[in-house]
């Protein structure tokens, strides 16, 4: 029995960690970007509440046993650590921020998160862990809608950037599809 409950909390923190993570990568791009693109930030602050709600979730869970709990400490500063990293691989990113390249970043993580929930889910499934099976569940929807999102805010960011860079574009068609598809999630949600 310990073996189960240690496969199933080792699969709850390492998810916590992944959304800490994405919560504060999320964050410092809200304050990077809120003066110049207010329409993406307004974006990342809807993902960012499912990630907020998605974290408060997870710890709840992993806080019914004893034996997470002390490893819960540990993951703000493990997630930290991995933020900083990319930071340090990538300081021309942090003194000069490029939104496709973020988004490009934020979209890669969603999908790591929709895989891992998927692991999650599949784990707590075989354990008969009903609690962590309905909550996996739900953080899949809920990374499909994010990563439906982000897919789509990528094209505009990109069109955007090119633009800011000097260079001269035909009006592309990709702008007005996008804005439609952005309202049909926004009103979804």
């Amino acid at each position: 029995m310990r073996q189960r409950e240690s496969v199933l909390q080792g699969a709850i923190v390492e998810m916590l960690e992944l959304e800490v993570a994405l919560d504060r990568a999320l964050r410092d791009q809200i304050d990077d970007f809120d003066a110049e693109h207010p329409d993406i930030v307004h974006h990342l602050k809807y993902i960012a509440t499912f990630v907020s709600a998605h974290i408060a979730q997870l710890r709840a869970l992993a806080s019914r046993d004893a034996t997470i709990s002390g490893r819960l400490g540990n993951v703000a500063r493990r997630a930290g650590s991995l933020v900083a990293g990319f930071s340090a691989s990538a300081v021309n990113f942090v003194r000069n921020p490029r939104v496709p390249d973020n988004l490009r970043q934020d979209y890669s993580d969603a999908c790591r998160a929709y895989a891992g929930y998927r692991m999650l889910f599949t784990t707590a499934s075989a354990l008969r862990e009903g609690a962590a099976c309905r909550m996996a569940a739900e953080f899949l929807s809920d990374y499909s809608r994010i990563t439906l999102l982000l897919q789509d805010l990528l094209p505009d960011a990109v069109v955007t950037q090119l633009e800011a860079d000097g260079l001269h574009l035909e009006e592309p068609v990709i702008r007005s599809r996008n804005a439609n598809r952005l309202e049909q999630l926004a009103v979804q949600a």
